[in-house]
């Protein structure tokens, strides 16, 4: 049976890519694994690829199409699990994002989130598993 497709990256278009990998890496410890220019149908664009420090789990990448019309910040949520919600919200305020939802416990899920802000508006959500049975049984990168 053929191995199933694996979920590799989640791209993010801004039109600040220097300032908003500045962002991940200091809210998120997020460091910069591949930077290129090039062309998609003769659009100029430029990408930065940011990953875990260890280089394991899924990238992050920011995206410039320069001649292209910018989204509404909110064409993707991303998530991120961390060990602590609450250092994670005061990483992302002290890297110059804010909160949208202060962080909150959902029994049902046994997870304590928060949804905060990146300084361009896109909105991540951040968890953090309150049992064992949590991101690490899941296979989730926490950072």
């Amino acid at each position: 049976m053929a191995e199933s497709p694996k979920l590799a990256f989640t791209k993010i278009r801004t039109r600040d890519v220097e300032g908003l990998a500045a962002f991940y890496a200091k809210a998120f410890g997020r460091v910069e694994k591949l930077r290129f220019r090039t062309e998609d149908n003769g659009d100029p664009l430029e990408e930065i690829v940011l990953a875990a420090p260890n280089g394991e789990g899924q990238s992050l990448v920011l995206i410039d199409y320069p001649t292209r019309p910018q989204p509404v910040p909110g064409e993707v949520l991303v998530g991120f699990v961390v060990a602590d919600v609450r250092a994670a919200v005061e990483a992302v305020v002290a890297a110059g994002g804010t909160v949208e939802q202060p962080p909150a416990e959902q029994p049902e899920m046994k997870v304590l989130y928060s949804y905060v802000l990146d300084p361009e508006g896109h909105r991540l959500e951040i968890v953090q598993y309150l049992s064992e049975e949590g991101g690490a049984a899941r296979g989730e990168d926490t950072q």
